[in-house]
């Protein structure tokens, strides 16, 4: 990976945060299903993701009220 992408990623994202986001599937996911994944607590990777969402580094949106998370595709400009 070229060095510029890494120390673009490292500016937008802490480390638990790069975390959830490389955890997270291509299509729209709850917090209880990335959790899962993950194997972590569901409050804190909620907690993670509306903080990420906040940021715009992730959608989020509710269906039928479910909240979902997606992940922004990475690329210059996000």
């Amino acid at each position: 990976m070229p060095v510029w992408i890494y120390r673009s990623s490292e500016a937008l994202f802490i480390e638990e945060e790069a975390e959830v986001n490389n955890a997270m599937p291509a299509e729209p996911a709850t917090a209880e299903e990335i959790a899962k994944q993950m194997g972590r607590d569901e409050g804190q990777i909620k907690a993670i993701l509306e903080g990420m969402a906040d940021k715009g580094l992730c959608k989020t949106f509710t269906d039928k009220g479910i909240r979902y998370y997606q992940g922004q595709p990475f690329m210059l400009g996000i």
